[in-house]
This record gives C-alpha cells, sequence and structure tokens, in this order.
C-alpha cells in the first residue's frame, strides 16, 4: 500500500511539474509575441544573457541597424558555424525565441533543399530534458544514436510545397562514420507564422495516422541569414521551433537549429 502511495504521489508531482514548466513557457512565449516588434530597428530586444561583456543576442541583430527596410537577424561575418553553434547553444529559450522572431524566410525553397544536421536547444528546466527525451527516444525510437536533423526536398508536382525527412543516427562505428536513416516525413511550405510574421511552416499530419502522436506535430523554420565581404548572402543555418498540439502548440513550442551538412 505504501509503495502504491508514493508512485501516485511521484507520478502527481511529476504531471504537475511538468504542467507549470508549460504553462512558464507559453507565458513567456505569449509575452515575447505580443512584446516584440520584428521588422523595425525599435524592436531590438533587451539581451538577457552577457558573454564577456558582450550580448550574444545583440551581436545577431543590432548590427543591422542601418538597414532601413527591416531588422533582420544575421551572422556576424567573423562568426563560423561552429561559432554560432556554441552562441546558440548558451542563449536561454527567452533570446531563441526572439532571434527567431527576427529571422528571415528563405526567398524560394530550393534555397533550404539538401541535409541538414539538427541540434535541440534549451527549453527552460524540466522541458529540456523532457524535449530531448521524447526526441531523441520516443520520436526516433527505431535509432540507438537519435534525432540527427532533417532532409528538405523539392516536390515535382508544385514549386510552392516541398517534403521532406527526419535524420536519425542509427550507430556508428569506430572510424566515426555515421549510418543515417530517414523516417517521419512532413511538407513544408510558406505560411503565415504560429507566433508572428512569416515562416516556413513543416506540416507531419499528412504522413501519420490518426493514433500517431506524431499527428498534431508542426515545426516553423527561417534562415539565420550569412552576408560575407561581397554582400552574398549563404544560408548555412537555419533556426527553427517545434511544437505538438497536445503539450501545448507553438506557445510551449522547443527551439533547434539545423546546420548544413558536410556529409556527402
Amino acid at each position: 500500500m505504501v509503495a502504491i502511495f508514493l508512485v501516485k504521489a511521484a507520478a502527481s508531482l511529476a504531471t504537475g511539474l511538468l504542467g507549470v514548466a508549460s504553462l512558464r513557457n507559453m507565458a513567456e512565449t505569449f509575452y515575447i509575441c505580443s512584446s516584440s516588434t520584428t521588422g523595425t530597428t525599435t524592436g531590438v530586444p533587451t539581451p538577457w544573457n552577457n558573454v564577456n561583456g558582450k550580448e550574444i543576442l545583440e551581436e545577431y541583430i543590432s548590427m543591422n541597424e542601418n538597414i532601413n527596410e527591416c531588422n533582420v537577424a544575421m551572422i556576424p561575418q567573423h562568426k563560423t558555424d561552429r561559432d554560432v553553434i556554441h552562441d546558440l547553444k548558451q542563449m536561454p529559450r527567452r533570446d531563441l525565441i526572439r532571434l527567431f522572431l527576427h529571422c528571415d524566410v528563405p526567398n524560394d525553397l530550393s534555397e533550404i533543399c539538401g541535409d541538414w544536421d539538427g541540434i535541440l536547444l534549451n527549453n527552460n528546466y524540466i522541458l529540456t530534458s523532457v524535449s530531448n527525451f521524447i526526441t531523441n527516444q520516443l520520436f526516433g525510437i527505431n535509432y540507438s544514436g537519435g534525432w540527427f536533423g532533417k532532409t528538405f526536398e523539392i516536390n515535382k508536382n508544385t514549386a510552392t510545397t516541398g517534403i521532406g525527412e527526419n535524420r536519425f543516427l542509427s550507430q556508428t562505428d569506430g572510424n566515426s562514420n555515421k549510418n543515417i536513416q530517414k523516417q517521419h516525413e512532413f511538407d513544408y511550405y510558406k505560411s503565415k507564422s504560429k507566433l508572428k510574421g512569416n515562416g516556413i511552416l513543416l506540416d507531419y499530419s499528412h504522413h501519420q495516422n490518426m493514433l500517431s502522436p506524431w499527428k498534431s506535430m508542426k515545426d516553423e523554420i527561417r534562415v539565420l541569414r550569412r552576408s560575407d565581404i561581397n554582400g552574398k548572402n549563404d544560408i548555412t543555418v537555419l533556426l527553427g521551433v517545434g511544437s505538438m498540439a497536445w503539450s501545448g502548440g507553438f506557445l510551449n513550442c522547443q527551439p533547434f537549429c539545423l546546420i548544413c551538412s558536410k556529409e556527402k
């Protein structure tokens, strides 16, 4: 009897903590979306994190203050993809959402075609661990290495919609060669953002059966652009948020990033 009581108490406590953590995320996202003024230089959010006296978020947004059209987030010229990953991993969820809202949408879906390596980012306290477990152990239940990113392909039947899949790491050998498998297809297309502005929506609903827990899964991605000294834009980093309707939708979204894969 005591054991049963303890199990029930532990389950109730865990459920309560998850509920509180989810409500916190939802309130945080709602506040950011309702207060952030994307598209103007006055909308640069106040950074919350500071490294060596230099705010990470400000590096990616304030550098574009001379752009009259819009205040689009952009990777500083001196930063490599490795530097960007390091920065994103250090940022709290609130800053990741702010940065996401200032990111751009690709001009054409073909700009993001190909393989992308994925990294889950900060989702606040308890939910960071929960999201990692769901993504790597449940979503990628058939693969020992967990979630590894996404692949985007053009739909031959229409230029306005693409088809993509998630990439999973099956195993590694002694030579560090990666065995990458693909599962969980999605449609992707330009759409009005579920948060604010416009984005690329990833919709899984047409590729999952009615009983699938991933039926209501929807992601949104945007481009974190890089500008070289010649003014040419090169897309190597995508910033995204993932959600499922049964866990709070986009207000309780999980930030992630995608880096252009170097695998051949």
